[in-house]
């Protein structure tokens, strides 16, 4: 329910959606989704550190 909030937020701020990883729906889109390495690479490419999840 979340998502439909997604034009109240500043459009500089990247936002990365995907359902809840409970065991209910995890396997509906948020496993695969790549959002860690998405996160690390956004972090890489703004010369931060990544994070070891």
């Amino acid at each position: 329910h979340a998502q439909k909030y997604q034009e109240y937020i500043d459009k500089k701020h990247p936002i990365l959606t995907s359902p809840h990883p409970s065991p209910f729906s995890a396997h509906r889109g948020f496993f695969g989704s790549g959002h860690f390495n998405w996160v690390n690479q956004y972090f890489k490419d703004f010369d931060k550190p990544e994070i070891n999840w």
